[in-house]
């Protein structure tokens, strides 16, 4: 009796020296603790029906941050790191990633802009596409004033003649107010090159009006988008990120600094009750907290940076190669697809 319960002890004790240790960390909608102890949230399933795809065995380590986990396992004090971490150079340096299983950018909550900032004119005013078009715009109002001036100085003297200073100055005039469209009528070519010269300049002015004002609208649209965010539109506000994670670190080169929050339903809540200004995080992550916590007040806004989410391990894992290729079908696989939906994540490129 006493030899069937010592081998017993032993092949348990064997059973969990085999086991992989895997780190969780608090940080939903990817994995999070529930008060009996277990965890859930969707990148824990995706460990769990990969594990049991393979006929992995795994006991859970809890960690308490994003970069701890990232931390213990290029230490070798736990295996897998089960949680949605972003793929990164400096952290590939000393862990490895499975297949990402999340491509995403970054964005921000904020409250809705009310009305038009003067500073997202001021700011679209320095975009390249609407610089490139003005400095277009003015070469060939200089192009033209220039031409009708050579054209009607001898034949128009009383309205293009006179010295460099007044003659050049009329031919801009005529054409600065040619392509408005202004018609002041104050001077007008009469010579027939000057007809010539005038006749082309506003045929091409008409459509370098459309073109130029489309530009412009573009560009401020762009600027004033209720779905695109941008790191200049951070200076200057209050920002939020989930602490010790690669956004506060990403933020902190752009010049930014970002107050570290637990997790991301805390930092939303913050831009809530006015703490903050801003709260900048995984996109899909922001969305599933205003779906589940019901927020109706706030919006997303995309844009600030591409990333990749994976599940991490440590250096040298023997189980690599199964666990990729079990993690591969896992998320080929329909039940996958129903798992995102039943935990009430938007759609994103996780839900093929």
């Amino acid at each position: 009796m006493i030899r069937c319960i010592a081998l017993l002890l032993l092949l348990v004790t064997s059973a969990q020296a085999d086991a992989l240790k895997v780190g969780f960390v608090d940080m939903p909608p990817f994995s999070w603790q529930q008060e009996d102890g277990t965890w859930t949230g969707v990148a824990v399933d995706l460990w769990t029906r990969t594990a049991e795809s393979a006929g992995i065995a795994w006991t859970a380590v809890k960690a308490d941050t994003p970069n701890g986990l990232v931390e213990q396992l290029a230490a070798g004090t736990i295996d897998v790191a089960a949680t949605g971490l972003t793929v990164t150079a400096e952290r590939a340096r000393h862990v490895d990633f499975l297949p990402s299983f999340e491509l995403n950018s970054v964005g921000i909550v904020s409250r809705p802009a009310e009305g038009l900032q003067f500073w997202h004119l001021l700011a679209g005013l320095t975009d390249a596409a609407f610089l490139g078009m003005s400095v277009l715009v003015v070469s060939l109002i200089v192009v033209f004033g220039v031409a009708i001036w050579l054209a009607e100085r001898r034949g128009n003297p009383g309205e293009f003649g006179g010295g460099h200073h007044h003659g050049l100055g009329s031919g801009l005039w005529w054409s600065m107010v040619t392509m408005s469209t202004v018609g002041y009528g104050d001077k007008s070519p009469r010579t027939w090159a000057g007809r010539m010269i005038a006749g082309l300049w506003i045929v091409m002015a008409l459509v370098l009006v459309s073109v130029f004002t489309g530009a412009a609208a573009s560009v401020f649209t762009q600027r004033t988008s209720d779905t695109v965010a941008h790191t200049w539109s951070l200076k200057g506000r209050s920002v939020g990120a989930l602490a010790d994670g690669s956004t506060q670190s990403w933020l902190r080169t752009k010049g930014v600094k970002a107050r570290g929050y637990p997790t991301s339903i805390e930092g939303v809540q913050a831009v809530q009750r006015g703490e903050i200004d801003v709260f900048a995080g995984d996109v899909s992550m922001l969305r599933w907290v205003l779906l589940e916590q019901y927020i109706d007040d706030l919006e997303v806004l995309d844009g600030l940076k591409q990333e990749r989410l994976s599940l991490a391990i440590r250096p040298g894992l023997a189980q690599e190669r199964d666990l990729t290729v079990h993690m591969l079908q896992v998320m080929a696989s329909p039940a996958w697809a129903d798992s995102l939906r039943a935990h009430g994540w938007p759609a994103s490129e996780m839900i093929h």
